[in-house]
């Protein structure tokens, strides 16, 4: 399911980071991508494991090369990406 959000044109991606959950009843991805972009999906887990919903919530394009690694903070309310 979560490939189905990303295209040939958008290049590899280069890092994925995991929001820690503390009590949200969704999760949080954010995938740092070769397009030079950042972006956050944010998917609920149903019964069994099974992706509920899935949805790209952001979307950043301020890097102006490659962007190689993100990471959340200890809450998850913070983002950090770096790049090129």
């Amino acid at each position: 399911v979560i490939s189905d959000t990303f295209n040939e044109s958008d290049g590899a991606v280069n890092g994925v980071a995991w929001a820690p959950n503390l009590g949200r009843s969704y999760e949080l991805i954010a995938t740092a991508l070769q397009d030079r972009s950042v972006r956050i999906l944010k998917f609920v887990v149903g019964s069994g494991a099974n992706v509920d919903s899935l949805e790209q919530i952001a979307s950043f394009r301020d890097h102006k090369a490659e962007v190689w690694h993100v990471e959340f903070n200890n809450t998850g309310t913070v983002l950090a990406s770096s790049g090129d």
